[in-house]
């Protein structure tokens, strides 16, 4: 807030609260022999001074008129409205605020557009990052993938537990890699890649498991096309479930000016998303502990 906004907002409440004040709707006149105890404010309509206003005159969303004749001791502020000087007399300040109301709201308006803008866009950037990364794992990783899904369908309560355990523990995992890093002065030195890497890791099986869940819903959704490869029916799967994902949360950036309706798209994104990423999270984890990894690379690393 400026400095002329905030002296103009303390004379409008001044002149509200001041003693003796008196106040009136749709319009006022004082007349050209009368004197008023205080302060003048009218809501809604024009404050016409013929006589003398011994305080501030106040006028919200209308004008201040001073007449010939007219007097004000105080101020004279008009809120969505001017005051007009036709040949009255104003001893304090006059300050106009339909110029600072119409730029308040048209700031508003870029800041509420401004900031949709960016919701969108970085919902676009994380579905570019995410398809990138998927298209990767896809690549080189299909049979890594298919285990960490099929993990999943055998159990989608059993991943989602073992998610949420997976990120209870990320915090005690980072206490116990800064602590095995500290046993040496070596160590001490390298915590700060210690902890990069760890975390690093973490994110990588997040973003894995996501996919993993993003290609199962997509799955889902497609099915089983009879000109589909393996291959391709998983990269369908993949682009159709990301997005899914995604677009929820695109809606619910186009609709962030609204301000309920913007808040519960933005919290269903969120739920959704979070149960996604949850569940592939600790289906990784628990093909992980099972070995289904290094099952599938013995059984690919056999000669045919």
């Amino acid at each position: 807030m400026t400095t002329r906004r905030l002296f103009l907002w303390t004379l409008i409440i001044a002149a509200v609260f001041s003693r003796g004040s008196a106040s009136a709707q749709h319009g006022r006149v004082i007349g050209a022999n009368v004197t008023t105890s205080g302060s003048v404010v009218v809501y809604k309509g024009n404050l016409d001074v013929y006589g003398t206003v011994r305080g501030d005159a106040t006028a919200l969303r209308g004008d201040v008129i001073l007449h010939r004749g007219g007097r004000v001791t105080g101020n004279a502020v008009a809120v969505g409205g001017r005051v007009r000087l036709e040949g009255g007399v104003v001893n304090g300040k006059i300050r106009s605020a339909t110029r600072e109301v119409r730029q308040t709201r048209a700031r508003r308006v870029r800041h509420a557009s401004n900031h949709t803008g960016r919701r969108v866009g970085f919902a676009f950037g994380w579905l570019l990052i995410v398809a990138i990364t998927g298209f990767a794992i896809l690549a080189v990783g299909g049979d890594k993938l298919t285990i960490v899904m099929n993990t999943m369908q055998q159990g989608i309560g059993k991943s989602l537990g073992s998610g949420l355990l997976g990120q209870l523990a990320i915090v005690p995992g980072a206490i116990a890699v800064v602590g095995l890093l500290a046993a040496s002065i070596i160590g001490i030195l390298l915590i700060p890649l210690g902890l990069m890497a760890f975390m690093f890791i973490v994110a990588g099986v997040a973003m894995f498991g996501f996919v993993a869940a993003a290609t199962m819903t997509g799955a889902a959704m497609t099915g089983r096309h009879r000109d589909s490869t393996p291959h391709g029916a998983m990269l369908r799967a993949f682009f159709t479930g990301t997005a899914l994902y995604l677009g929820l949360w695109i809606i619910a950036a186009l609709f962030s000016g609204v301000p309920l309706l913007g808040a519960m798209l933005a919290a269903f994104a969120s739920a959704v998303t979070f149960i996604a990423a949850t569940a592939g999270f600790g289906a990784v984890l628990l093909s992980y502990w099972r070995g289904e990894f290094k099952t599938s690379a013995s059984v690919s690393s056999e000669p045919a």
